[in-house]
């Protein structure tokens, strides 16, 4: 990962508790204004002292009960020092000590207030993050890296200092799972950039990692039994041409080869990776349907034989693995096999979803399972096969996830639900009482465009029936109003997704992720009555800026103009946006803003009608896209 990724992070030298230990400078000091306390997501309750606290750069850290669960956690600190700057180095102390330092202390008796991953964190006489569990610490130490100024460093790289605003927190999550997707398939994306997205995701305390491994257009784990899974599934010729100039119905292919697959080893590591971090990694094999690239290899586990080759389009194909057939079940059992001892998740997802039943409606051993097991209809023969999965999985100590559609035919016993279609699937789960993780399309698809469908053309080419912005997301709250009480405790959390059917780079991931990413963290950490939009959007600038320390290829928000604007001659033209950050551009001929169009300060007047062109710049040249209106200037008024 590149130095300059997590440069913001907070950068100190920890020192052995030896003799000599200088004692640092004290709150008391003057340290100018009250800094800025701006932090996503929002935690439960802070209290701002009204001063600074400085952490100096000789101080120590201090471990206070079960130190080897907590050195994970000064190793990620450690990290964040190296790719701060060279010249530093850190050390750790056991002691218990009452100096002035950092604390990290563990409850002897837990504080049944926090749970397992709530966190206090006091920066006064000294500082003090207290939890009951280490993934408590690791969250308050998120909150501290948030505290910091941005940026912080000289333009050599060289620390200045590290004042922080002086506070006490009282932080815990609203949900218990809080969830990220990212999906591999359709285009492959490395062990380098999966690292970078489990770091975004834990700057955000997002704890659920759902890996989509298996679809149509790729495979991508290792599997030893089954090596042709990723010598022939792994692997694709071309991809169909989507973009503003060729639709879907051109039908166009590309001849770029699209490949890759996980190693075992590539696997392990990113598992520890995410372990770090409090992130747990949730592998997704797909079953019944989205099979076709493991059917390439392995065509006798279909309804027809094949042949078949990996899917070069989006979409849902027929071809799926046949219910009727003995040898698919021994087959994804031994794919279970080899992935419970890579992944330790309490979850495996099966998917479940958009499994075409035509097949099955022609297969003679489809057909006879049904019959044998008094099934009424291919529904319920999906039922039948997700539950028979079930019950290895459940014997391996694991619990399923599966998408809307496993309610279909009757939902598996033990499964979780991932409500995608909207939020009933999740609200009939949960009346069945059965935990529900939502995450509808119309909030939380982060594939889909930051625009609705009629102004597509401004952004970057993407899929446009789940358009999502991020107050949009912000607006999504994952327990629905109208579920009667007794059912509410069923809704563990939320998961946004990143399906990468039209998504080929990593810049344009990263453009599609942020800043949803912060509303996401919001709605999944932040209690209900803490939320508020406005608030959040100004916290958002600071965030820009931490994005940019990072590295990250976040999205600038476009000016807000309606599609028309009708004037009377004394009638002013206003251009609204969210950030304080940025200036605002425009024009008024049609052609493109740059930096050095006209500069919006307040509303203006116009003499004539024509196509107003404007868009936001931040300082450091990142600009938004074009947000265009049509002016009409009422004629009578001339």
């Amino acid at each position: 990962m590149q130095k300059h990724i997590l440069l913001y992070f907070l950068t100190f030298i920890l020192f052995s508790c030896g003799q000599n230990h200088e004692t640092p400078a004290t709150v008391t000091e003057d340290l100018g204004e009250p800094k800025e306390v701006s932090i996503i997501p929002m935690p439960l309750e802070i209290s701002e002292l009204g001063k600074n606290y400085r952490i100096d750069l000789s101080s120590t850290i201090y471990f206070h009960g079960r130190q080897d669960e907590l050195q994970s956690t000064a190793q990620y600190l450690e990290e964040r020092i190296e790719k701060a700057t060279s010249n530093l180095t850190l050390q750790r102390s056991n002691e218990k000590s009452t100096e002035k330092g950092i604390h990290f202390i563990l409850n002897q008796t837990p504080d049944t207030t926090l749970g397992s991953e709530g966190y206090t964190l006091i920066a006064d006489e000294n500082l003090k993050i207290t939890a009951n569990e280490p993934a408590g610490i690791f969250y308050g130490v998120q909150t501290l890296l948030q505290l910091l100024p941005a940026p912080i460093y000289s333009d050599k790289g060289e620390l200045t200092e590290l004042i922080i605003p002086a506070v006490e927190i009282t932080d815990v999550p609203r949900y218990e799972y809080r969830g990220m997707h990212l999906d591999p398939c359709r285009h492959f994306f490395s062990v380098e950039f999966t690292k970078r997205y489990l770091d975004y995701m834990a700057y955000h305390k997002l704890n659920k990692f759902h890996w989509h491994l298996t679809e149509d257009q790729g495979w991508r784990i290792e599997i030893k039994k089954y090596p042709k899974l990723v010598e022939l599934g792994s692997k694709r010729s071309g991809t169909l041409i989507l973009n503003h100039d060729t639709p879907w119905s051109a039908q166009q292919y590309d001849t770029i080869p699209v490949e890759g697959y996980y190693t075992q080893e590539d696997i392990k590591e990113i598992v520890a990776y995410a372990a770090i971090r409090h992130i747990e990694v949730i592998p997704e094999i797909e079953m019944p349907g989205h099979s076709t690239a493991a059917l390439v290899g392995y065509p006798q586990l279909s309804c027809t034989g094949g042949p078949f080759e990996v899917l070069q389009r989006p979409g849902v194909i027929p071809d799926v693995y046949c219910a009727g057939n003995d040898s698919v079940f021994t087959f994804l059992k031994d794919i279970i096999d080899e992935v419970v001892e890579l992944f330790p998740s309490q979850y495996i997802h099966i998917g479940g979803d958009e499994c075409p039943k035509e097949r099955w409606e022609a297969c003679d051993k489809c057909q006879k399972r049904m019959r044998d097991n008094n099934l009424a209809n291919e529904q319920e023969l999906q039922s039948w096969f997700i539950s028979e999965m079930e019950k290895y999985i459940n014997e391996k100590g694991k619990t399923i996830i599966g998408w809307s559609e496993i309610m279909e035919g009757g939902i598996a016993p033990n499964a979780v639900l991932q409500s995608w279609l909207g939020t009933t699937a999740g609200v009939e789960a949960a009346k069945e009482e059965h935990k529900a993780i939502m995450s509808p399309y119309q909030f939380l698809y982060f594939d889909g465009i930051y625009v609705d469908k009629a102004h597509k053309e401004m952004e970057p080419f993407g899929q446009s029936y789940c358009w999502t912005n991020t107050e949009k997301v912000y607006s999504f709250d994952p327990t629905p109003d109208t579920i009667p009480a007794e059912y509410k405790s069923y809704f563990i959390g939320a998961e946004a997704t990143m399906w990468t059917e039209f998504i080929t780079t990593e810049e344009h991931l990263e453009y599609l992720l942020m800043p949803r990413i912060s509303a996401l963290s919001e709605i999944c950490w932040t209690m209900k009555d803490r939320k508020d939009l406005e608030g959040f959007l100004m916290r958002l600038d600071q965030q820009y800026m931490r994005f940019d320390q990072m590295g990250a290829n976040y999205r600038v928000p476009h000016p807000i103009v309606p599609d028309t604007i009708s004037l009377s001659i004394t009638d002013s033209i206003k251009i609204e946006h969210s950030s304080k950050l940025v200036d605002i551009r425009y024009t008024l001929d049609g052609s493109d803003p740059d930096k050095n169009a006209s500069l919006y300060s307040s509303p203006f007047k116009v003499t004539e009608g024509g196509l107003l062109k404007t868009r936001a710049f931040m300082a450091n040249g990142k600009m938004s896209s074009i947000a265009t209106a049509l002016v009409l200037l009422d004629a009578t008024d001339l």
